[in-house]
């Protein structure tokens, strides 16, 4: 139990958010007769998110960590993920944090009046350090009220089709935001689409694949060149 938790599922995303709530529920009284002193993870709907996350009182337990995953804002976060393909997907060149003259350029590419509301959207949230900070103040003053801990264990941007610096302020700021309100955390990923690295670090090509500024917006010391 000291070294070992048991998360119930992963970005659950039910038709009825209420509804994974009580599954929950039960799930974590059948788990209890199994691992009685085990910590679990419990996951909100709409894949972890902040909001959802806001919306629930916590369980009859006190051994629940709550998991949050943070990607906002989406359309930063996700240019350029091939899975998203509603309005909310396909951006390129989202710059971060938010500036109006990127946002107009930007606005003056497409012809959706939904997309184009979407990045007004996101230069009128000001999406910088602040907003960042603002939201995470939100899971920090929910999860003193209730007295229950929290866990941001993902939050990532994709690499290749945002721009390095971009990346990394946006890394940085969820960082800090995350740990000046003592919530733990995991970065999506070490290497994939959303890696910090490409390939495998013990090799000259792997160390030079390496996002650098990424490395250091984590707070991670840099390890020694292969030889």
């Amino acid at each position: 139990p000291e070294y070992l938790g048991f998360e119930l599922l992963n970005e659950p995303n039910f038709r009825k958010a209420d509804q994974w709530w009580d599954v929950q529920r039960v799930l974590l009284r059948d788990v209890r007769t199994i691992i009685p002193r085990h910590t679990i993870f419990a996951n909100s709907d709409r894949w972890s998110s902040v909001d959802e996350l806001l919306s629930r009182r916590p369980y009859d337990d006190p051994n629940v960590v709550y998991v949050l995953h943070f990607y906002e804002p989406f359309i930063f976060t996700h240019q350029g993920a091939h899975w998203v393909d509603d309005h909310l997907g396909g951006f390129r060149d989202v710059t971060y944090p938010s500036n109006p003259t990127n946002i107009e350029n930007l606005k003056r590419q497409v012809t959706s009046r939904e997309r184009k509301d979407v990045l007004d959207r996101y230069l009128q949230e000001s999406w910088g350090p602040n907003q960042v900070h603002a939201r995470l103040q939100l899971v920090a003053d929910w999860a003193n009220r209730h007295k229950v801990k929290v866990i941001c264990n993902e939050f990532g941007t994709l690499r290749d089709s945002i721009d390095p610096a971009s990346r990394a302020a946006w890394h940085r700021d969820v960082r800090l935001a995350l740990e000046q309100r003592d919530i733990g955390w995991t970065v999506w990923e070490w290497r994939g689409g959303m890696g910090i690295v490409k390939f495998n670090i013990t090799t000259h090509d792997g160390y030079q694949s390496v996002q650098w500024n990424l490395l250091d917006a984590l707070g991670f010391k840099r390890p020694p060149v292969p030889k």
